[in-house]
């Protein structure tokens, strides 16, 4: 579909649910390209594709914040254009299954029985499961940050004195 207007563009988008919008920067109406992305990221994960003649600083600037797949200043050669949106649908692909995967791993580490707090190579946490802060008192939240010798204390068989050395490189 084709559209003038980013209110245009909007409705085209809830009618067609495209796979990739090319989106110039100046459109007709209230609503500029950079604006018009931003509602419809809001609505789609679909990629995006500026293809304009506007490439001053401040545009470049604004249209960053969008994260677009790729930006082609006008004229532009076709080959072009055609290697752009075929890497961003890539691009695209790669992303949404990455997305999919993090979600994957997210669910099953917070649901597996085991305690599991992940830190940096500092020692500092990262994450915690909900069985890591049952086992440790700390919630994820408070212990995000802290160290792990601070998080998780072992102590000995009598439970009065702390067991050092368990972490060798922290």
């Amino acid at each position: 579909a084709i559209a003038t207007s980013g209110l245009e563009a909007l409705a085209k988008a809830v009618e067609t649910e495209p796979d990739l919008v090319l989106m110039d920067i100046k459109l007709k109406g209230e609503l500029d390209g950079i604006e018009t992305v931003r509602r419809l990221q809001k609505k789609f994960d679909v990629p995006i594709v500026y293809l304009t003649a506007f490439a001053d600083e401040i545009a470049v600037q604004r249209a960053k914040v969008t994260a677009p797949n790729g930006y082609l200043l006008k004229p532009f050669v076709e080959r072009e254009l055609q290697t752009t949106i075929e890497m961003a649908l890539y691009k695209h692909k790669l992303e949404k299954q990455l997305k999919e995967s993090q979600q994957w791993l997210d669910i099953t580490l917070h649901s597996i029985g085991e305690g599991v707090i992940a830190t940096d190579a500092a020692g500092r946490v990262k994450f915690m499961n909900p069985t890591a802060e049952k086992l440790t008192g700390w919630s994820e939240r408070d212990g995000l940050g802290q160290s792990i010798l601070e998080i998780f204390m072992i102590v000995d068989e009598a439970g009065s004195q702390p067991v050092t050395g368990y972490l060798l490189d922290v």
